[in-house]
């Protein structure tokens, strides 16, 4: 027996030194030996045995591999059920703590409603443990507040960060975090002040003690990105602006998220009536997006009819014509002209077109938009109504009856008048 002690003390040792050291391949294989000399030798009755069998499905865990990293999770769970009922305790590992890992690994891999099963299993584990410690606990409420917050149930998101940030005493960044989270939650609760004042203090904390100044770069880009959300453009422009002189002095600037910062500062410039600043950052950010990223790229082609928009606010209709189609170009590319965006630029386009006067381009694009669209895609009838629209306004009686006959595979069942009223709620003005 003090040979078998020896040999388990020893093989678990190597485990150890290889985890320790991030080498979580040569970690695996160490401690599937030893799981394999506990089964062997029938001593899987071990409170040893459990310890280390978590401590393997962690090594799994932290290597990516979450399906074996489950599996072993539960395997633990089993043992310790069976430990624990013998008034046996596990060193260095509570039920709560592998309640915790199963709801992590099941999160990775996106079983959100049995990550939650397991958090909240730890939860009132820890809850009913008297010596759990406070960042465990905190941990957990945490991880809670996440699941919940993937789910898109922020109330009790809310409750579980605020549990979460109520245990944690150390201003480090879990607890920016945590206060950056619970932000966010409220904004999305409709608690829009006290959510930015709660991600508001947790930049000061990502700022002096982060090691890594993208902890800091990537809150301060999601605060602007909710101030503008939320109509505050005054203040996102200042935070934009804060993060363009960060990312020049981390020398950032040949990277595509300057030049998206940049796109963005643009549009808070156009919010705030001064459009022709917000065409020239914009301009900027376009020809960046250009260098690094390439004229055939789906991020170029979105800033193309940003662009495009500011020159609609400014009424340069030729500029906007002209960038919305390359944008729509470009699109029908990579994305095919049956993809919701492209058909959304068709409308815009069409409806510059209809307000530069030029009506046979807006009805050539209508109809090349109709001829490459099955009746059953959404935005069939749509883009049917815009063009009967426009023969409406062009008192085009023949391009009516060709779209009555359009419209008719759609809504067999309504008669030509019911399509003209139809067609009357139709803007095609695109200011």
């Amino acid at each position: 027996m003090d040979n078998t002690v020896y040999n388990i003390k020893n093989m678990r040792n190597k485990f150890l030194k290889s985890y320790h050291k991030a080498d979580y391949a040569k970690a695996q294989q160490c401690g599937e030996n030893l799981i394999e000399y506990y089964k062997k030798n029938k001593l899987t009755h071990l409170p040893e045995y459990v310890s280390d069998l978590y401590n393997l499905a962690c090594a799994y865990n932290e290597n990516g591999i979450y399906e074996k990293a489950g599996e072993l999770y539960r395997s633990a769970e089993e043992n310790i059920s069976f430990v624990l009922s013998r008034g046996m305790t596990v060193p260095g590992v509570g039920i709560a703590d592998i309640y915790n890992n199963l709801g992590v690994v099941n999160a990775k891999l996106h079983r959100f409603d049995t990550a939650l099963k397991y958090f909240r299993k730890s939860y009132a584990r820890y809850r009913e443990d008297a010596s759990s410690s406070t960042k465990d606990y905190s941990a957990v409420c945490y991880n809670l507040g996440s699941v919940y917050k993937t789910l898109h149930r922020f109330g009790e998101a809310v409750q579980s960060y605020a549990r979460s940030l109520n245990a944690r005493q150390e201003k480090d960044i879990a607890y920016a975090d945590n206060l950056f989270n619970l932000g966010i939650c409220y904004v999305e609760n409709k608690d829009v002040e006290i959510g930015l004042d709660y991600m508001n203090k947790a930049l000061p904390i990502y700022k002096e003690i982060s090691s890594d100044p993208s902890e800091h770069i990537s809150a301060l880009g999601v605060y602007a990105s909710v101030l503008y959300r939320t109509g505050r453009y005054e203040k996102a422009l200042e935070s934009y602006s804060s993060l363009i002189r960060i990312l020049k002095e981390s020398k950032n600037l040949a990277q595509p998220f300057f030049a998206n910062t940049l796109s963005h500062l643009a549009d808070c410039y156009a919010k705030l009536d001064m459009p022709e600043t917000g065409i020239d950052l914009k301009k900027k950010a376009l020809a960046m997006i250009k260098k690094h990223l390439g004229p055939n790229h789906i991020f170029y082609s979105g800033c193309l009819s940003e662009l495009g928009e500011l020159y609609l606010h400014t009424r340069e209709l030729d500029k906007a014509a002209a960038l919305y189609s390359e944008a729509l170009e470009i699109r029908i590319r990579i994305l095919g002209i049956d993809n919701e965006e492209c058909l959304g630029y068709i409308q815009t386009l069409a409806g510059i077109y209809s307000a530069m006067q030029l009506y046979k381009k807006a009805e050539d694009l209508l109809n090349y938009a109709l001829s490459n669209l099955s009746p059953s895609n959404r935005s069939y009838t749509n883009i049917v109504l815009w063009l009967i629209k426009l023969y409406m306004e062009t008192e085009n009686g023949d391009g009516l009856n060709r779209a009555y006959l359009l419209f008719n595979k759609v809504h067999p069942e309504k008669s030509f008048d019911e399509m003209l009223d139809m067609a009357e709620d139709i803007d095609l003005d695109i200011r």
